[in-house]
């Protein structure tokens, strides 16, 4: 097969110095150090995680003034579909382990009554803000005698899915007067926002508590307690934030705008 010969450039091509004809302004570099951020379902269960285990902190006090903390576990598939058949949760060496909660995730629905980021009229996945001061926006006296304008850095940042999330979570202890300290630990920091400082926070609200008492093989009492949690959360993409951080993450204004007159 013959090799493929490249035209020769025209006289606009070498006068330019543009061969390929490139629109320069439209090529901007990301040359900060500002990450593009992402919020995904994991965040969420790792935000109820953090707030139980450093800020709700259940504990129950036994009657030798001793106090230990209540662990809290995720339940995956295995281990909430062996609690619903035991009705208890034992650990590895096979001894029943109280107190313990145990939390999953129920169901995902969407929070259109707050914002709806597709409109019909005028779909909007992302907002643009302005940088308060970029390093290209310094405006001395040179640009004033020549007209130039100071360059804006503006970013693109994409509008969250809302969503309503409910977990589902249940709780054991030995007797009613220690499940009586965790539900009013939970009880008081329901209603509030959690999650990590200086990160990412959601709306918890609890509405009922729903206790029994249940009878081992081996004639332990276990009391019992399961709740619903909904979280008023928001969702980030990356697909989407991928996509725009790779089009559209960054735009600068134009510094100079010059106008052409043609003679006739």
């Amino acid at each position: 097969m013959p090799k493929q010969v490249k035209p020769p450039k025209t006289q606009s091509q070498l006068s330019t110095g543009n061969p390929d004809n490139l629109n320069r302004a439209l090529m901007v570099k990301r040359d900060d150090k500002i990450k593009d951020y992402k919020i995904k379902l994991i965040d969420i269960d790792t935000a109820i995680k953090f707030f139980f285990d450093k800020i709700i902190l259940p504990t129950v006090n036994y009657q030798d003034n001793e106090s230990a903390v209540v662990p809290l576990i995720y339940g995956s598939p295995e281990k909430w579909k062996s609690v619903r058949v035991d009705g208890f949760y034992r650990a590895q060496d096979g001894k029943i382990q109280i107190p313990l909660i145990m939390f999953r995730r129920n169901s995902i629905a969407k929070f259109k009554d707050l914002s709806n980021k597709i409109d019909e009229g005028h779909p909007v996945t992302y907002q643009s803000f302005q940088k308060q001061y970029s390093i290209k926006n310094r405006y001395t006296p040179w640009n004033i005698i020549h007209g130039i304008k100071p360059v804006y850095e503006y970013y693109n940042v994409v509008v969250p899915e809302y969503v309503t999330i409910q977990y589902e979570f249940i709780i054991w202890t030995d007797t009613v007067e220690l499940m009586n300290d965790i539900i009013e630990s939970i009880n008081y920091a329901e209603g509030s926002y959690w999650g990590e400082p200086d990160r990412f926070k959601f709306r918890a609200s609890v509405d009922s508590y729903n206790s029994n008492t249940e009878l081992t093989a081996d004639d332990d009492r276990t009391i019992q307690t399961t709740f619903t949690l909904t979280i008023q959360g928001y969702i980030v993409s990356d697909t989407l934030n991928r996509k725009i951080a790779n089009d559209l993450a960054k735009t600068v204004s134009p510094s100079v705008v010059k106008v052409k007159f043609s003679e006739k």
